[in-house]
């Protein structure tokens, strides 16, 4: 198991699936953070191809046994991408945009969401559903876009409020920063048109803060640095190292009256495509018993483009995607403990050796 670690020589550029063409207005562009996993995966396959001898031409044979071609990544499979920060001991551990299930109440103090009482809903014309709702409760509450350290997702999955030291503001780990410039003719490297000037926001990471993505399958070889990531061909440094990424641990599951409730919070996006959207009372994807509730941020629509190194030049159709942060309300049977507890940081729904639909397994919460 292979950890890569992505340190900006500037700022980068991520695009998502908004058009960003010259004669368009681009005033508005700002660079999507954190990425989707296939802008890093392209980052990485890329640079060790070059260090296998790339001839920049469609990769060879070899080449391709080794990396995967076009859309299929046999023999490699890739988890993230994930943000880390350094913590008081000079660590750098993940963190993790904030589950859903986390509101901020009328005091600024986080509150936690979690399946109330049945009710009639647009959701079911048949059944009754569960809503979530604040526990304790609470007439007013407001999403929270901040982050949540290790040590704060570990409490949340053990059903404990995080504490308020373990949440970070955006500031602290990166900022967008507007960039201008002007298209200019290659030849004359004049401007000769109007409508020239496009002014893309870049995001810039803090210090001590970097991408991260892990791999299996790779060759035993060094990626070669510095790597062109993202959009507007911005550098890269990546880091190579034979060991796994420590996320925070499954917690102790208990069934009450023989009935397992457990929670499923999406670390990385969701890709939904060829599975649909999660359906109350029902089974979903591979995620043992029914789901219940869910606390779900707005779809993403992720596309990109597949480079003819890998065989095919042509852009990817937009997918829908249910966004990292995302909780999913489940009940099982209370023999089925250990199956949950596999589940913990596995990976569900479509193209998950691209790094999509990874979970922890957590606890509805405390009392």
């Amino acid at each position: 198991m292979t950890l890569f670690t992505f340190t900006p020589l500037d700022t980068l550029f991520f695009r998502d699936g908004r058009p960003y063409n010259k004669n368009e207005s681009n005033s508005q562009v700002v660079s999507q953070f954190p990425p989707f996993a296939p802008t890093l995966i392209g980052a990485v396959r890329a640079a060790y191809a070059r260090s296998l001898g790339w001839p920049e031409k469609e990769w060879d044979i070899h080449i391709k046994q080794k990396l995967g071609s076009g859309k299929d990544l046999s023999p490699v499979s890739f988890s993230g991408p994930y943000l880390l920060s350094k913590d008081k001991d000079k660590n750098k551990k993940p963190v993790f945009q904030m589950p859903a299930s986390l509101v901020k109440g009328a005091n600024g103090n986080l509150v936690r969401l979690r399946p109330g009482p049945e009710r009639r809903s647009d959701l079911s014309e048949t059944e009754k559903v569960r809503l979530p709702e604040p526990h304790p409760p609470t007439n007013k509450y407001e999403p929270v876009s901040d982050w949540l350290m290790a040590e704060g997702m570990q409490q949340l999955l053990e059903g404990e409020l995080p504490d308020p030291r373990t949440v970070l503001d955006n500031d602290k780990l990166f900022r967008h920063e507007r960039r201008v410039g002007n298209w200019r003719d290659a030849k004359s490297r004049t401007v000769k048109e109007d409508n020239a000037i496009y002014s893309p926001a870049h995001v810039r990471l803090a210090r001590d803060v970097a991408l991260a993505l892990v791999a299996t399958g790779l060759p035993e070889v060094e990626p070669d640095n510095p790597a062109p990531t993202a959009g507007e061909s911005r550098m890269c440094w990546i880091s190579r190292e034979e060991r796994k990424l420590d996320l925070p641990v499954a917690p102790k599951l208990e069934a009450v009256n023989g009935i397992l409730r457990y929670c499923a919070i999406f670390i990385t996006p969701l890709d939904i495509e060829g599975i649909g959207l999660p359906k109350p009372n029902a089974p979903y994807a591979n995620l043992p018993g029914k789901l219940v509730s869910a606390c779900i941020g707005r779809a993403q629509r992720a596309g990109g483009w597949l480079g003819t190194s890998a065989g095919a030049g042509e852009p990817q159709p937009l997918r829908t995607l249910l966004p990292a942060g995302s909780v999913f309300f489940m009940e099982a049977d209370g023999a089925a403990a250990n199956e949950v507890r596999a589940m913990h940081s596995a990976r569900i729904g479509t193209r998950t050796d691209w790094g999509f639909g990874q979970i922890l397994i957590g606890v509805w919460g405390k009392e």
